[in-house]
């Protein structure tokens, strides 16, 4: 399940699973208790941990781990825990499973262990528990130690390797014997399966069973999760989707984990895709517990999804037809034996409510079978969170963005929420402000300005019309500039930029008769921004400059600044590269005079891409520094949008060690560019680039610079995401350059470069040595058969491997012919 591979627990760091270890201190509890107790027991306990699937067993597992390790080095005690992989394929007799404990136990090889191919008749498992004993006596040195091996879908192992009833026993045998040093925890998704009296291992584990996360655990974990990527604490808006989020999820952690940042961090369409997958990926998972279930059973699960979650047993029984409540208790008890249906009193009355465990199987069965053929939107499935998790000007922006997709069935979804919102909040605003126009300007704006803050731009539209018409009827010109002057903005904002320069200009025209030239230039300041929204750059330039004079005049510095920032911004989309950096710089000087870090880093967005050969170097990295002052994580985003640029500059310039203390500081950041879809090859690209141009030396130059400045900054990295960062500019560099040189002597320079580096990646050094080896050769595909099999197929499809010299055809073989009349 590769979906689910790549949130593995069984390879999370200590550091990451204790930094987020969330809503299980009883359970862990528990089996540290019986593990204490287990070392002076003549018999030990073992431990089933049962949940569904989601629940987060495999975390809790490595959870166990970890902290069994803590003590062991901590108190000196002679534990040690084996934590087996989470699938077993190979396990299919009961000696195999002893061999794979001890292989992991020992940290031995894959290798050394096989399958059994014939039957045992009892010495394989006789064999192989003679030699965990001995591995066991060694690791300890004669101390009565203790092995905590845990295995994971220990229900289906049983069904797999000790089906046979003499296997079964064999197994008690082992977990009840006198003088034990093995302790096993058996994980199981089906609930407690020692409860047969007439099986052998009836009785033999103590059952540890997992409840779901509660609101106030789940928002516990996405507080743990964010601090754990460093991302900034929840805002008191993102606290309130948080908990919309939690009670969505209905306490799942596997849930929480894959869909929960994406809805925090504004991405609906990821998390749907991502709860799309994760039902893909466990359909036959989900049909096989299905099958399996009691035919009432199955009657009943079907009832409660198809006619809604959270019922009672008696609304149960009315919608399968059943006389009474207890008609459907042993089937219902099936559901909750098996973790399938669990119930939960209700907050008003003694009645218990009935839900589906797992919320991935209640998504599952709604979009396979009660859905089935309809042709939905996977918003859809979200679309009551949505509406509680989004703002009425979030969901319109969503609902625009969507439609510019040209994802039509996406974009319906957001538009039909900001309809609803639309109308509440219109009615509101009829109801709460007065009917008679004698209302104060002076709230009105107020009103505005609170609705602009939080993003309501179609409400502060409303508001200012309001506003006008107050201003309007006490014939107050510099008032009416002003509603003016932030009507343009907030249409500008809303992407109405034709209305917003017929509005700018006008209130450009109201301030100057009413004398208020600050207003003046603010809103010729709104007409040039708009004109560039629009790409009429030529006109944005003047109406620009006209507003950084008029700005200048009067002594707005911010105005001025932006202005010309604007000006720069339509200069750069012009190719007039020289005039946009001066007004750049000159703005940049504007703005840090005035500590305007929102404009410092506007400018940025300009100056970074111009690029210009002649690259004012202080400039350059003023402007990528300046990234770093936005501390938002569209903030840590625009240093991955504009690495590249940045990258280009300090390749050229030699100014790496400058960039790199720029990043050291910001690992958000950091982590941000490696995630990005940008070009972390930049570096490898400009040297490819000059090596193609003729200019080897130079080239060499550049390569020995950067090489050498990445490589130190991965020694000295205090965070491991500054080290993957540089190791990935490295790797990425060097791919670049192997596609693009073909100079065999040149590449293998290259690799001697990086060589000469230890923390350049081995892959990095291979690949360059493959290439120099390839290209010596003449393409020829024979040397390719020698390369790692990784290495060529890359080569391969950059350069493919030229046809041997063409070989003399032979003549055509005649064909024997057979005469007339001849046999």
């Amino acid at each position: 399940m590769a979906l689910l591979k790549a949130f593995n627990p069984h390879e999370l760091s200590a550091g990451t699973v204790l930094s987020v270890a969330t809503g299980r201190e009883d359970p862990l509890d528990r089996i540290l208790s019986i593990v204490r107790d287990n070392l002076t027991a003549p018999t030990p306990q073992h431990v089933i941990v049962s949940a569904p699937r989601g629940y987060g067993k495999s975390f809790f597992l490595r959870y166990v781990q970890i902290k069994l390790d803590e003590i062991a080095k901590a108190e000196n005690v002679p534990i040690a825990m084996a934590l087996l992989p989470e699938e077993l394929p190979h396990v299919k007799e009961p000696e195999t499973l002893l061999a794979e404990i001890r292989r992991t136990f020992l940290g031995e090889p894959a290798d050394t262990i096989g399958v059994s191919w014939v039957a045992d008749d009892g010495q394989a498992w006789d064999e192989q528990v003679t030699r965990l004993d001995a591995a066991i006596e060694d690791r300890f040195d004669g101390r009565p130690g203790l092995l905590v091996a845990a295995v994971e879908n220990f229900d289906l192992l049983l069904k797999k390797a000790f089906a046979k009833q003499v296997q079964a026993t064999r197994l008690r045998q082992l977990l009840t014997r006198r003088g034990s040093r093995l302790m096993l925890i058996a994980a199981s998704a089906r609930g407690a399966f020692d409860r047969n009296y007439d099986r052998p291992l009836f009785k033999a584990f103590e059952e540890i069973s997992f409840e779901p996360w509660s609101i106030e655990q789940t928002l516990a974990f996405f507080r743990l999760q964010r601090a754990a990527a460093r991302k900034p604490a929840l805002t008191e808006v993102q606290e309130a989707k948080a908990r919309a989020v939690a009670t969505f999820i209905g306490g799942t952690p596997r849930l929480a984990t894959l869909i929960g940042e994406a809805l925090l961090e504004d991405d609906p369409l990821r998390a749907a895709d991502l709860l799309e997958k994760l039902v893909d990926e466990l359909t036959p998972y989900y049909k096989e517990r299905i099958e399996v279930l009691p035919s009432r059973s199955q009657a009943l699960l079907d009832a409660l999804l198809r006619g809604g979650e959270n019922c009672s047993a008696t609304d149960l029984a009315r919608r399968v037809g059943a006389p009474s409540q207890p008609a459907i208790a042993a089937a219902l008890d099936e559901l909750k034996k098996d973790l399938v249906v669990t119930g939960e009193k209700a907050p008003d009355s003694a009645e218990v409510l009935l839900r589906v465990t797992d919320r991935v199987f209640a998504h599952y069965y709604r979009k396979r079978i009660l859905s089935h053929g309809l042709e939905t939107c996977p918003l859809e499935s979200l679309v009551d969170l949505l509406a509680v998790i989004y703002s009425p000007e979030e969901k319109k922006r969503e609902a625009d963005k969507f439609a510019a997709m040209g994802l039509a069935r996406e974009a319906q979804v957001f538009e039909r929420l900001w309809a609803a919102d639309r109308a509440r909040s219109l009615q509101r605003l009829v109801e709460n402000l007065p009917n008679e126009q004698t209302s104060k300007f002076d709230q009105l704006m107020a009103a505005w300005c609170c609705a602009a803050d939080e993003r309501r731009h179609m409400e502060g539209l409303a508001i200012l019309d309001r506003a006008l018409a107050e201003a309007t009827i006490t014939t107050d010109v510099s008032k009416e500039a002003i509603v003016l002057c932030r009507r343009a903005w907030t249409l500008g904002l809303l992407g109405q930029h034709d209305e917003a320069i017929v509005a700018a200009r006008e209130a450009a025209t109201k301030a100057e008769s009413a004398g208020a030239f600050r207003e003046q230039a603010e809103s010729l300041v709104g007409v040039a921004w708009n004109l560039g929204r629009l790409e009429r750059h030529n006109e944005a330039v003047t109406a620009a400059r006209e507003a950084a004079t008029k700005a200048a005049t009067v002594g707005n510095i911010y105005a001025q600044a932006r202005s010309l920032q604007i000006a720069a911004q339509s200069l750069g989309e012009l190719g007039r590269h020289d005039e946009a950096i001066a007004d750049a710089r000159e703005a940049a000087t504007l703005a840090e005079s005035i500590s305007a870090r929102s404009l410092m880093i506007l400018l940025a967005h300009v100056s970074l891409p111009l690029r210009p050969a002649s690259i004012d170097l202080e400039h350059a990295h003023k402007s990528y520094e300046a990234l770093t002052l936005d501390d938002t994580e569209e903030g840590a985003d625009n240093l991955g949008l504009y690495f590249d640029d940045i990258a280009d500059i300090a390749t050229r310039t030699s100014s790496w060690p400058r960039l790199i203390t720029t990043l050291t500081t910001n690992p958000d950041g950091a982590e941000a560019i490696v995630k990005s879809p940008y070009h972390l090859d930049e570096p490898g690209s400009v040297v490819a680039r000059t090596f193609l141009s003729g200019d080897r030396d130079q080239a060499l130059k550049m390569l020995r610079h950067f090489a050498s400045a990445l490589a130190q900054a991965t020694d000295a990295a205090s965070d491991p995401r500054l080290a993957r960062l540089w190791a990935a500019v490295l790797e990425a560099s060097a791919e670049k350059i192997v596609t693009s040189v073909e100079d065999h002597a040149s590449l293998s320079e290259v690799a001697g470069i990086f060589a000469a580096h230890p923390p350049v990646p081995p892959r990095v050094t291979a690949l360059l040595t493959a290439a120099a080896a390839y290209h010596a050769a003449g393409r020829d595909p024979a040397a390719l058969a020698r390369l790692d099999p990784d290495l060529a197929t890359t080569l391969k499809a950059v350069f493919p491997p030229k046809e041997s010299e063409a070989k003399p055809l032979r003549k055509p073989r005649k064909r024997r012919m057979v005469k007339n009349g001849k046999g």
